[in-house]
């Protein structure tokens, strides 16, 4: 008698309700955040591709090499939104603006 391995979920099964996304799961559990603090929010690679308006391919190029922060959890990526907003700033050039572009004249 062979023993079969459970299917890995779904991304339509991780929803922010699901098991997979509470504090104590192993997911969350990879994650820092200060107690009672709330959970941070996760991006699945279609909603990464369409903030950062690029193709999976190149997600999949920036996970692979380690270039950009993610989780991998039962065989999907996952990206904390606030880790991603940090990545961007680390990646900016220029001089870093204090507010709103100022009009002369």
């Amino acid at each position: 008698m062979g023993h079969t391995r459970k299917p890995s979920p779904t991304l339509d099964e991780i929803r922010p309700e699901s098991p997979l996304l509470q504090r104590n799961s192993p997911l969350m559990a990879t994650i820092p955040h200060v107690p009672g603090a709330p959970l941070p929010e996760l991006m699945t690679l279609t909603e990464l591709c369409a903030f950062l308006k690029v193709k999976r391919s190149y997600i999949y190029s920036l996970t692979s090499t380690d270039r950009i922060p993610y989780r991998k959890f039962a065989g999907t990526l996952r990206f904390v939104k606030a880790e991603i907003l940090q990545w961007i700033d680390r990646g900016r050039r220029g001089p870093r603006m204090a507010g709103p572009p100022r009009s002369d004249g």
